[in-house]
């Protein structure tokens, strides 16, 4: 169940309008654009009071969908025509957006088409519109921000187009149909993260990786490699011997050696029948020794597809789900030849949910949140579909009308939250560490577990020097619920959340308006939640705990996308203090975690022992667990000694005689600390001859 905590509050708020109604969205780090009904995109200045309107661009049709690409700074759009009394879809991408001017025409050309025998522009030259070709009316288009590729929808298939890019002083950008994976159920929407991929229909989510076997696809820069590279390998193998072997799933293949007559060679394969049809029709009078014979398979085996309607899910990494096949097919492509066996897809989820009673329960919001270690991501060569980067840590995220799921699909494929909304939604949106949602509630804020899953990917994990929550044992937390009313659409950038609304029952124009919500500072956000979680502290455990955790997330994935500041780092380090607390003198099911907490706060042990005294925390009843599991590991691990002022020393001693005596003379004898005297010892030491353990027998300590 999902905790509600109002500690979330946006920086500043923009509110502006547009002389046409708005359809729908999209952003850059520092754009807005805004596809209106007059069949143009409005840019404007997130960055500037007010959002003032940079520039327009005029769009072929009316747009239904619109994603920004960050590389190659396109913007890409799904767009309806009538034509002949019929409702078309269209994908086009408009390039050079900013150099666009009132009715200036563009160049328009067609994707694929234009690489060759074209006089190429200068980047940013001219306004251009590129459509992307699909063999029927696209439903659904999806943008990869770090290597510019494109999936786009269509029927049951997704079509991944490659951004190809060309020259040094003079950049020319077009786009190459890849592949078409056939995903056996009507695609609603799509998403695309480097070679990652997903896709849902109104109950199905697959969710899968695509790679490749060989290398043939570093060619893409490359543009005399042909499809006769497979005809070139086979005839260089036959020169090399007398036979030679290919491989090919619609092909059988064996050798006959020294068959001297039909009958001997059948003879010898009687125990297989089920080569009888292949052996009629061949012909072995002439067969010679060293010989292959390749054939035609008898018969294609049937594909069985799964028709059933009950939910069910699998995770992978898996080749195949069972009646559940992906097919892929190259549409003609130079680079990649025509070799299928070469693409592997991998599925990491595929989950079919609930049969929804109508349009509006149909899954919705399918994003992909990403975690990337270079701070200069964009410069890496990404290869064909992103395949020569990886991520550190990569979440999926989609939604019921009722509920959202996030699944970790990197290394450990898994389940990591779900969010049950406080009233149904067809409207959700993703951020680095935030998910926003739209309910009729208003907007709903809920921490995300994405960067929680990629730490282990990232840093080393071992419960002693270093821990982190979680993330699938952490329930997420609502922390902001904002009014608004007539959310139709939502788009997020790096530091702001742009919706569009409508007020439905106007019937005047001008009933819209274009918000732009600024998130809030860190340290504002930080603030704010530990000023709340210590109003628990006392009252509410668990929800104290809960607090801190997403505090000290927050601060660690700011950390760790941005500079650490000084002032930054001190925060984070105070949330380990406090965590440290928290499982040093509780009873917590986790005790053991004091000890990286304590570790991760740089914090001196004397100041823990004494804070720890002070509060009390030396109890019989097990209650200093945690702080003990942190005083074995620092007075029987370290290196060297561990040296401290009499009294401070003395207060280990009377905590390990309240909490654990069974302990207290390896302490005295054995461990590294050092600064008591010897006459308290030999005090403790007196007072356990008469200290009798639970089940009523006594101490008995050999070493006094």
């Amino acid at each position: 169940m999902v905790q509600v905590y109002s500690c979330h509050h946006f920086t500043s708020q923009e509110v502006f309008t547009s002389q046409y109604e708005p359809l729908a969205s999209c952003s850059s780090e520092e754009f807005v654009f805004v596809a209106t009904s007059r069949q143009t995109v409005e840019a404007h200045t997130m960055t500037k009071k007010g959002c003032p309107l940079l520039c327009t661009f005029s769009t072929v049709g009316i747009v239904t969908d619109l994603n920004y690409c960050k590389r190659g700074n396109f913007v890409a759009a799904l767009e309806s025509k009538s034509l002949k009394q019929k409702s078309v879809t269209f994908t086009r991408v408009y390039m050079n957006w900013a150099r666009s001017a009132p009715g200036q025409p563009g160049r328009v050309r067609v994707a694929g088409h234009s690489l060759r025998n074209k006089k190429l522009t200068t980047k940013g030259d001219q306004f251009e519109v590129i459509e992307i070709p699909t063999f029927k009316s696209p439903n659904s288009i999806h943008c990869c921000s770090l290597t510019g590729n494109i999936a786009i929808g269509v029927d049951t298939s997704v079509c991944l187009f490659h951004l190809r890019e060309q020259g040094t002083d003079k950049v020319f950008y077009d786009f190459e149909h890849l592949i078409n994976i056939d995903m056996g159920f009507k695609i609603l929407n799509s998403a695309i993260c480097c070679n990652y991929l997903a896709c849902i229909s109104q109950n199905e989510l697959h969710i899968f990786k695509i790679d490749f076997k060989s290398n043939r696809t570093n060619n893409l820069q490359n543009e005399e490699v042909e499809m006769g590279q497979k005809l070139d390998r086979i005839t260089s193998a036959a020169g090399k011997s007398n036979s030679f072997f290919v491989e090919d799933d619609d092909y059988v293949s064996w050798s006959f050696n020294d068959v001297e007559s039909y009958s001997s060679f059948q003879d010898s394969c009687d125990h297989n029948q089920g080569f009888e049809t292949l052996l009629a029709a061949v012909k072995l009078d002439n067969l010679s020794t060293n010989k292959t014979c390749l054939l035609p398979s008898i018969k294609l085996e049937e594909m069985y597809i799964d028709r059933s309607s009950d939910p069910m899910e699998v995770l992978g990494p898996i080749k195949k789900v069972k009646g559940h096949p992906l097919k892929v097919d190259l549409p003609g492509n130079l680079s990649l030849g025509d070799d299928q066996n070469d693409i592997v897809l991998t599925t990491l989820v595929y989950r079919r949910f609930e049969a929804p009673e109508n349009n509006e329960d149909a899954l919705h919001s399918l994003q992909f949140q990403s975690t990337f270690s270079g701070k200069d991501i964009l410069k890496c060569d990404f290869g064909c579909l992103g395949s020569n980067v990886e991520p550190v840590g990569l979440c999926c995220f989609v939604s019921t009308q009722t509920t959202g799921a996030l699944y970790d699909v990197h290394s450990n494929v898994q389940l990591i939250a779900t969010y049950p909304y406080t009233a149904d939604t067809k409207l959700a949106v993703v951020g680095r560490d935030m998910i926003h949602v739209v309910t009729k509630n208003g907007l709903e804020t809920y921490t995300s577990r994405s960067f929680a899953a990629a730490i282990p990917n990232i840093e080393t994990i071992d419960d002693i020097d270093n821990t982190c929550p979680r993330p699938a044992s952490q329930e997420p937390s609502l922390i902001g619920l904002r009014p608004f009313i007539g959310i139709f659409d939502m788009a997020k950038s790096d530091n702001h959340l742009i919706m569009l609304s409508k007020d439905s029952q106007a019937t005047s124009d001008g009933s819209w308006g274009i918000y732009i919500l600024k998130d809030a500072l860190m340290v504002d956000l930080y603030t704010d939640i530990i000023d709340l979680a210590f109003r628990y502290q006392t009252c509410n455990v668990p929800a104290y705990l809960v607090l801190l955790e997403e505090a000290h997330l927050f601060l660690r994935s700011a950390m760790f996308h941005s500079r650490a500041e000084d002032n930054m780092v001190e925060r984070f380090r105070r949330t380990c203090r406090l965590l440290g607390d928290h499982y040093a003198g509780s009873d917590s099911e986790c005790p053991h975690l004091a000890l990286p907490y304590y570790n991760m706060s740089r914090k001196e042990l004397s100041s823990i022992v004494t804070d720890q005294d002070e509060k009390q925390v030396k109890q019989v009843d097990g209650n200093s667990i945690g702080l003990l599991c942190y005083l074995n590991h620092q007075l029987f691990n370290q290196a060297g000694s561990v040296t401290l002022d009499e009294p401070t020393a003395e207060i280990i001693l009377g905590i390990y005689m309240s909490a654990q005596p069974d302990k207290l003379s390896s302490v005295i004898l054995e461990s590294k600390l050092k600064g008591y005297s010897l006459e308290y010892a030999l005090q403790l030491g007196e007072s356990l001859k008469t200290l009798r353990k639970n089940d009523g027998s006594l101490y008995m300590y050999e070493n006094f």
